[in-house]
């Protein structure tokens, strides 16, 4: 198990830091199109809850790492803001972000301190579903490719995102923990897609230049 949350804690600390060289990118240019403001605000309501629900746990692995998400995307949504203005889209995205916390901040001291399982079946359901919907919405990104009939996929981003999510799978699966291992289960297959696309369609265009 030590093993494991090593491998977890140096490849998640990778893909957690992996958008601060496209951060210090946009604030040498001053350019912000294409960041995804959306993606690190719900990243960060979900990085809040399992921070949490790691400190309830006392697992270091859930509030280390989730802890250093929760400061990494505050950064980048930050950065677009300082740089871009309070646009009104970003400001109802920040809006709902607020709103969910504080629910979710209410509904935990709903139950009182004796009630564990309680506040970690709220907290644990609530933010897996979160990170549950973001990696299933990256099935539009295959959509997209086999529409166009070409997957120009990060294949580096991809397998160490793959790995990841493996790892968080198996450590899961030795918990018993669906909290855990569930919301990592739509990236892995998503991905396996991907990669699937990635050949067929180089191997297509191989072809046709045959």
């Amino acid at each position: 198990m030590e093993v494991l949350e090593r491998s977890l804690q140096a490849v998640g600390l990778f893909n957690i830091l992996a958008g601060i060289p496209g951060s210090l990118k946009m604030w040498k240019t001053g350019k912000t199109a294409g960041w995804p403001t959306l993606f690190f605000i719900i990243g960060l309501c979900g990085a809040v809850g399992m921070f949490a629900y790691g400190l309830l746990q006392n697992n270091p692995t859930l509030y280390v790492l989730n802890g250093l998400q929760v400061l990494t995307n505050t950064y980048y949504v930050l950065s677009f803001i300082l740089l871009a203005g309070l646009q009104t889209d970003c400001m109802i995205y920040l809006t709902v972000a607020a709103t969910y916390l504080a629910g979710l901040y209410g509904a935990y001291h709903s139950y009182d301190s004796s009630q564990l399982d309680e506040r970690l079946n709220l907290i644990g359901s609530s933010t897996s579903a979160i990170f549950f919907l973001m990696n299933c919405s990256t099935i539009l990104e295959v959509i997209s490719a086999v529409k166009a009939k070409s997957a120009r996929f990060d294949l580096t981003m991809l397998m160490f995102g793959m790995l990841s999510n493996a790892l968080w799978i198996t450590y899961g699966l030795l918990l018993n923990d669906l909290f855990i291992y569930g919301p990592a289960l739509p990236f892995v297959v998503i991905g396996l897609m991907k990669i699937i696309l990635m050949f067929t369609f180089s191997s297509h265009g191989k072809n046709k230049d045959d």
